[in-house]
């Protein structure tokens, strides 16, 4: 049997912490529709921010076969989207 090293317990802050950005490639990014860090970076305050609204504003541009009339439906703790 293996004897455990106890005195590094408690050290690892987070395994969940990625911090690298890997971007894409530059023919892949000029046919994206989100430009730079910085607009994503808009684009996901403004969903965190407004979710109905951003995502209400996104829906408008998909077609429906029935319109959807509410973009959220939220009683805790089932939520129903369109």
């Amino acid at each position: 049997m293996t004897k455990v090293d106890n005195s590094d317990i408690g050290s690892i802050e987070s395994i969940l912490t990625e911090t690298r950005l890997f971007p894409p490639p530059p023919e892949f990014a000029r046919k994206a529709r989100i430009s730079s860090l910085e607009q994503y970076q808009e684009l996901w305050e403004r969903a965190k921010d407004d979710p109905e609204g951003f995502w209400g504003e996104q829906a408008k541009v998909l077609h429906w076969f029935k319109p959807w009339e509410k973009v959220l439906d939220w009683k805790p703790p089932h939520a129903q989207w369109f």
